[in-house]
């Protein structure tokens, strides 16, 4: 269970956790707010931003360690196509 919220002026969007086996949740809000402004920086909204973020960092707590357990960028891709979110980044 959880997730993550983010607010903008015109609406709250919420982000359902992606349901991962717990390894080692070091570093997990590290890679998050790494990954949400990695999209930030590449334009994309906040809802594309917060799902890249949320999947970043379900990534890493299946993994253990810290540094070795962020994902690359085509890692967060892979595993948001196989979680059915095909279309996640914007055009």
């Amino acid at each position: 269970m959880g997730g993550a919220i983010a607010l903008t002026p015109e609406e709250e969007i919420t982000q359902p956790a992606f349901e991962v086996e717990v390894i080692d949740t070091a570093g997990a809000g590290d890679c998050f707010h790494a990954a949400f402004v990695h999209g930030y920086l590449q334009g994309w909204d906040c809802k594309h931003s917060l799902v890249y973020a949320s999947a970043a960092a379900a990534i890493c707590i299946a993994r253990p360690g810290t540094r070795v357990g962020f994902p690359t960028h085509q890692q967060i891709v892979d595993f948001l196509v196989s979680q059915g979110y095909t279309d996640f980044l914007p055009a």
